[in-house]
């Protein structure tokens, strides 16, 4: 028999959840919590289980907050989130502060039930939908942005290249930044040097790209 802890808010989702492992009769349900704190509580009193069953959302103390204490204190207790799709942020919040893994809310009881068991074999059970949504939130999660600092800017080249992406003339730019445009000029071919582009549609669209204005 696998212990386990479940916090969950949802009084219906805590009831079906203790019923399909007394019929599935593999798992020993020792701690029922309601929220965050009552679950450290719970673990203080003496009871280890052996794998943690944790909603995101909850009153009290949340999911996020709970399992960054509960890794804190019990390491060694992995933690499976119970979520939906909707809640994937939150969930991958709750990842990187120490969760071993996630689950849909309502996925059939043989798959909770292997979920625990690779929670419990030090594996990282999740299920397909959300597999696919977590490559996708750390792919882009990698795609770093680069400052303007690598790009050795300076105040006034940078104050131009924004003027640029605004469409604005040599003229423009000269009138609003008090200068000459031949100065402006110097300015521009400065920042194409520096940025390896050829124009100002290049230029602009590095900046956007990276989210510099």
């Amino acid at each position: 028999m696998i212990r386990i802890a479940i916090a969950e808010d949802s009084k219906d989702v805590r009831e079906n959840l203790v019923k399909v492992f007394e019929l599935l009769g593999e798992v020993d349900v020792q701690i029922v919590a309601e929220n965050g704190k009552e679950l450290l509580q719970k673990l203080a009193s003496g009871k280890k289980p052996e794998v943690i069953l944790m909603d995101v959302e909850m009153p009290v103390m949340g999911g996020i907050e709970t399992t960054k204490e509960v890794k804190k204190l019990y390491p060694e207790i992995p933690i499976i989130i119970l979520t939906v799709v909707n809640q994937r942020d939150n969930v991958f919040n709750a990842l990187k502060n120490g969760a071993n893994g996630y689950i849909l809310k309502g996925e059939k009881p043989k798959a909770i039930l292997e979920a625990i068991k690779q929670a419990k074999e030090g594996r990282l059970p999740m299920t397909p939908e959300v597999a696919s949504l977590t490559i996708e939130y750390f792919t882009n999660q990698h795609k770093t942005s680069i400052s303007k600092d690598d790009y050795n800017l300076t105040k006034r080249e940078s104050e131009i290249l924004e003027l640029l992406c605004e469409g604005m003339s040599y003229k423009m730019i000269a009138n609003k930044c008090f200068i000459s445009q031949r100065t402006v000029s110097t300015h521009v071919e400065n920042i194409y040097r520096k940025l390896n582009v050829h124009n100002a549609v290049e230029a602009s669209n590095i900046a956007r790209e990276n989210r510099w204005f």
